[in-house]
């Protein structure tokens, strides 16, 4: 049965047979540095991430207890990426010559921040073997599976989860104001050419006409609400049913005119 355990980072080892490299490794500083050359420039990505904001606390590491291991020891199934960018930050130059020296460079950077605040311990879920720890591993990596996988979100989605946090553009945040009143429905906001309507959107001279402000990047009705959401509507649809075409509204001046 998995058990949730906070491990010691120091106990932690990759696997030397990920799946994320074409032939096992030999050890420890071999399987690290395949790693990073498969990652390149991602591994400084995710080291960066790492060094700001830590480990994901929802997103345990997988691991599996090393046999025979004197001290206890844990191979990572899940999360040899993550345990990878944790080794260039506590030591970097183990990479050298297996990264490129801009790569190397960024690396060492971020480790002088990085000394300052280590992160000692580890979530991990531990799993008495492989095979135990096999079906999970596969949900994460290899799609959907019809559900029981991870679902990842559309762009609309994605928009509108920064949408709520006011950072999402101005194109989801009229879609999610008019399916709040009921004007659209979900269905039919997925067909609204959105790169289109965020054009228009982030247009002052549209926003104007049709009775928006753009403030700390939030669309700001001014005045009455149901003029300004039947502009939208009659945008909407006109972008939905073709009539209003994206060549029509290429440039500022025609997307100025467009709406006079």
């Amino acid at each position: 049965m998995a058990q949730p355990l906070l491990i010691p980072a120091a106990d932690l080892l990759v696997d030397v047979g990920n799946p994320r490299l074409a032939q096992s490794s030999q050890g420890q500083r071999e399987t690290l540095r395949a790693l990073a050359q498969e990652q390149k420039r991602k591994l400084v990505v995710l080291a960066k991430d790492i060094a700001e904001y830590g480990l994901n606390p929802g997103d345990p590491f997988y691991v599996i207890e090393l046999a025979n291991g004197t001290p206890q020891r844990f191979i990572v199934l899940e999360g040899n990426r993550r345990l990878a960018a944790l080794r260039a930050l506590e030591n970097p130059s183990i990479f050298e010559g297996a990264v490129s020296t801009n790569v190397l460079s960024s690396l060492r950077r971020l480790a002088q921040s990085y000394a300052r605040s280590q992160i000692e311990n580890i979530n991990c879920v531990l799993f008495a073997s492989r095979d135990e720890a096999e079906h999970w591993i596969e949900l994460r990596h290899t799609g959907q599976a019809g559900g029981a996988g991870i679902v990842r979100w559309g762009s609309d989605a994605a928009s509108r989860f920064k949408a709520r946090g006011g950072t999402g553009p101005t194109d989801t945040q009229a879609l999610d104001f008019l399916e709040r009143r009921g004007d659209i429905t979900n269905v039919e906001r997925a067909n609204v050419p959105a790169t289109t309507l965020r054009r228009l959107l982030d247009t002052p001279g549209v926003r104007e006409k049709i009775g928006l402000a753009l403030e700390d990047r939030r669309l700001k009705i001014l005045g009455d609400e149901e003029p300004v959401a039947k502009a939208l509507q009659w945008i909407v649809t006109g972008l939905t049913d073709g009539t209003i075409k994206e060549p029509q509204v290429s440039n500022v001046e025609d997307r100025t005119r467009f709406c006079q």
